[in-house]
């Protein structure tokens, strides 16, 4: 049994929240996979996966022209393809047309020249989709972020990688404000360190990690770039004399060897202050994690307070958002899940399982949810990426993780909560 911390993601929000109230003063080509086809996106400066992880696409730019190459390694073929550049001044797709293939066939790969519409090449700030048919099927980004997002296509040697052990693990977080910066920082000296047991959970791939305290539950991940686990950045509302604004958290570890482990919670009120807890862990006795066998059918899901930067947002403002009730689908192959499907939502009907965990879905921002407007007048265009932890079968918690796109971008998270209606 595990003993209770005095601090985790709920009470590091009240923590914060205290603090921040202490500072209110071409052509059409098609080729055999090959290494399953990944070569064929070569020198492709976008880069595009499928939550499924099956489909891959690459968008290589000379000039005004670009050309979009599909690499498919699933088991039928794709839809048509298709890409479309969005407007950031309506808020809407503007489609690309392309000498593009019909299908992409079974283990095959196929590419299509097109012109941008605009005549220019995309900026790295453009938001570009490929759909497949008539399926929202991904986000491209610029090859560099998509290489430090997306392990499971720049896959290195993992012995480059130290894994720690999964089992349960002693925990402890210094919390003195010695470790605060900023002009309005609380100024009295103040020591605390927090201190208990938790649990580990390493996935089979070592790419990411499911870490829980109590009944809280956090996923943590880690690119093909870096030995860090790391959290999402959560957001948290803080009032102040101007009005609400948005702090942070996020969570970060770094393994020494597979029993020990240096980490940080990095902290900012947005009003003045901010601080890099410090944390430490230590490895007590090995465990295999417990596959909750999820329950089918209706489930109810919601979200916290969510944000865009400085713009707050509703869950139905997002019309290709899951809320506020899914269908839930499991497919296991023999004992094992492989992914869930969330009733008929294309965009979000396919979150993977993390092998050797409970975490389904990623945090990759991959599916376009809508167009809202704000307060200031250009719209947003939504994009997002979902992970989900099952913490019984009758409960899953999680994130989604979001990215702005329009005349004035911006980031930001929201905590998601699943509850089983029907039961198993």
């Amino acid at each position: 049994m595990m003993k209770t911390l005095t601090i985790f993601i709920s009470i590091a929000f009240a923590i914060c929240t205290s603090l921040a109230c202490t500072s209110c003063g071409g052509s059409a080509q098609s080729g055999g996979g090959g290494s399953g086809g990944e070569s064929a996106l070569d020198g492709s400066q976008w880069r595009a996966i499928t939550n499924s992880g099956a489909i891959l696409a690459g968008i290589a730019v000379e000039g005004t022209t670009g050309t979009l190459t599909v690499v498919n390694n699933s088991d039928v073929a794709t839809g048509t393809p298709a890409v479309a550049m969005y407007d950031f001044d309506t808020g809407q797709p503007v489609p690309l047309n392309s000498i593009s293939p019909a299908k992409v066939a079974s283990g095959q790969y196929a590419s299509a020249d097109f012109t941008f519409s605009d005549g220019t090449a995309p900026a790295d700030t453009a938001l570009m989709t490929l759909t497949l048919g008539d399926d929202q099927a991904a986000v491209f980004m610029p090859s560099s972020a998509y290489s430090d997002l997306s392990p499971i296509v720049f896959d290195p040697a993992l012995s480059t990688y130290i894994n720690p052990t999964s089992g349960e693990w002693g925990f402890e977080m210094d919390l003195g404000t010695e470790y605060l910066t900023g002009a309005n920082c609380p100024s009295t000296p103040l020591g605390m360190v927090s201190s208990g047991e938790c649990a580990l959970t390493v996935s089979t791939n070592g790419y990411a990690a499911a870490w829980t305290i109590e009944d809280s539950v956090i996923a943590l991940n880690r690119s093909a770039l870096s030995n860090t686990f790391e959290s999402a950045t959560y957001y948290f509302e803080v009032e102040s004399e101007s009005g609400t604004v948005y702090g942070i958290n996020r969570w970060m570890l770094t393994p020494s060897s597979s029993t020990a482990i240096a980490g940080m919670l990095e902290w900012n009120n947005n009003l003045g202050c901010s601080a890099n807890y410090p944390i430490r862990m230590n490895y007590n006795l090995s465990s295999s994690p417990v596959i909750h066998q999820l329950c089918e059918g209706l489930w109810n899901i919601s979200y916290s307070t969510m944000a865009c930067g400085g713009n707050a947002i509703t869950p139905a403002s997002l019309p290709m958002l899951p809320y506020p009730q899914v269908t839930l689908d499991v497919t296991y192959l023999i004992d094992d899940p492989v992914y869930l499907t969330l009733g008929s939502l294309s965009g979000y009907q396919s979150l993977p399982n993390v092998g050797g965990t409970n975490i389904y879905g990623t945090l990759l921002p991959n599916v376009v949810l809508g167009t809202i407007d704000t307060p200031l007048g250009p719209p947003l265009t939504i994009v997002a990426g979902l992970q989900l932890t099952a913490v019984s079968p009758t409960q899953m918690m999680g994130v989604l993780m979001m990215n702005g796109y329009g005349i004035t971008p911006c980031s930001g998270t929201g905590v998601v909560m699943m509850t089983s209606v029907t039961g198993c």
